[in-house]
């Protein structure tokens, strides 16, 4: 069984509410990428995440994190690595 997101988040709720920002970001990226030890450093590309699983990646952001992200913020071209989501996953 394969989870992401908020799915994550109500399986192990209590875990989850512990994490970090960086750790659920890291978290959501193992998941949709199936790689583990991720850097800030990596570039997404890297992880092998394509137009449709960066898409796939900031719906799962928003579910994870609980937020409404700014249609800004969205635009998948604004993220070449890992530390560029971040930094946008730490404006909310």
């Amino acid at each position: 069984v394969r989870l992401v997101g908020s799915e994550m988040c109500i399986r192990d709720r209590k875990r989850c509410l512990k994490m970090t920002k960086k750790e659920k970001l890291l978290k959501v990226l193992t998941e949709l990428s199936g790689k583990k030890g991720i850097k800030m450093t990596d570039k997404l590309e890297s992880l092998g995440l394509d137009s449709l699983a960066m898409i796939t990646m900031i719906i799962n952001i928003e579910e994870a994190f609980e937020v409404e992200l700014d249609e800004k913020d969205m635009n998948p071209y604004n993220f070449e690595t890992v530390k560029d989501v971040l930094n946008m996953v730490n404006k909310y």
